[in-house]
């Protein structure tokens, strides 16, 4: 073999390792899709069970209106379970070597790039207590210069920041909803979705630890489709809670929201029972791409506030901080949620949320895998919408959706 041909050789050896090792990861991660496509699939026969279950025991009691809506939804399960025994497994073993072979292909380019970049973002480490945030430092210092509450009020008001002198509350103001587009959102909500003045009919799944001994919670979520429509689903939040439910119903949360006024999906946070700038809600942006996920964090600071009466709390979009506040305990429930609000009692079909990577900040303020050690209880009452939960890399991802 002469110098030449042991030189492409060489080439050609190295070329194609490195396109094995750049591809291995994506084949993983499309193996494991697959599999819990599968998995998922799997679960059809247990969730018909069940709402036949519901929809008998509904006839019973003579509640007409809820077996309208149960007959409904199993309807739809029935004719998907008869798409997917017709088309199943051949289809899926098809388009898997399709897909493995254009992973094989493309991963070379972009993918790689991709991994990395959620790797890095999702090792990043989550914030801890002891936090002082940029409102304070500025209070502080109108206040040396002799001005009153209302005064300070103001001139935060101009430099984005909120605060509420009787609470000590404060937060960043981001872009908001105008008033116009407000009108459509209830001035408060309740732990597991909202009080109006409606007459609303909800349906929500919230993923929650077992017990309150949690001190805080960081996740990923995207929100997925969050469709509108003036008949059907007209208010939509995907969120997280950290907070004590009944009796007590104090609690702290972030996440997004659409609703049936605004074109848009915002940022939100919103505290029970402090207000920012006037307000329970504190806005943070509009969120343009609704499958891309960001990370969302409420952790207590380790400090407790003997003249207000409560835990301090922070929470942070993607690590950015965007607003304080107190919790009445140090030992609280976290919670997932997805919730949505209708007058007619007819959802709008979406293409479901997930929130993944979960962690909890402990009673002792440690940074924790959320998954099967700890494990989960799921409320999904007033109404039932379809959820999933799995463990990947040794934490809960939990994705609900509406058919």
């Amino acid at each position: 073999m002469n110098l030449k041909t042991t030189i492409k050789t060489t080439i050609f050896c190295a070329l194609l390792l490195n396109l094995i090792v750049l591809s291995t990861p994506q084949l993983i991660s499309f193996f494991y899709s697959w599999q819990h496509s599968i998995k998922r699939q799997s679960c059809i026969k247990p969730r018909l069970i069940v709402s036949e279950a519901r929809h008998r025991l509904a006839l019973r009691e003579g509640q007409k209106e809820i077996a309208r809506r149960l007959k409904a939804v199993l309807k739809v399960k029935r004719r998907k379970k008869q798409m997917k025994k017709k088309t199943g497994s051949s289809i899926g073993k098809k388009w898997f070597l399709l897909l493995a072979a254009f992973s094989l292909i493309c991963s070379t380019v972009t993918i790689p790039i991709v991994i990395a970049t959620l790797s890095a973002s999702q090792d990043k480490p989550w914030p801890t207590k002891n936090f002082v945030n940029p409102v304070e430092p500025k209070i502080a210092e109108f206040r040396a210069k002799g001005m009153t509450d209302a005064q300070i009020t103001e001139e935060l008001r101009k430099l984005g920041m909120g605060w509420d002198p009787n609470s000590g509350a404060t937060g960043i103001i981001g872009e908001s909803p105008s008033s116009k587009e407000l009108k459509g959102l209830p001035r408060t909500k309740s732990m597991s979705g909202t009080s109006s003045s409606r007459s609303t009919i909800q349906k929500s799944v919230a993923f929650a630890t077992p017990s309150w001994d949690y001190t805080g919670i960081g996740n990923y979520m995207y929100p997925g489709s969050m469709p509108m429509d003036d008949d059907e689903t007209y208010t939509h939040y995907v969120t997280t809670h950290l907070g004590r439910p009944y009796p007590y119903f104090e609690w702290t949360e972030v996440g997004v929201a659409a609703w049936n006024t605004t074109a848009y999906v915002w940022y939100f946070t919103y505290d029970s029972d402090e207000q920012i700038d006037g307000s329970n809600w504190d806005f943070h942006g509009i969120k343009s791409n609704l499958y891309t996920s960001d990370a969302y964090c409420i952790v207590l600071n380790g400090t407790y506030d003997s003249g207000f009466g409560g835990y301090w709390y922070d929470i942070y979009i993607n690590w950015n901080w965007k607003r304080n506040g107190h919790l009445i305990a140090r030992g609280n429930e976290a919670n997932d949620a997805n919730e949505i609000f209708s007058d007619t009692g007819d959802f709008t079909a979406d293409s479901g949320c997930k929130f993944h990577d979960n962690y909890l900040s402990d009673y002792y303020y440690s940074w924790i895998n959320w998954n099967q050690y700890i494990g989960y209880d799921v409320y999904d009452a007033p109404g039932y919408m379809d959820w999933d939960v799995w463990i990947d890399e040794g934490r809960y991802d939990f994705e609900s959706w509406t058919e």
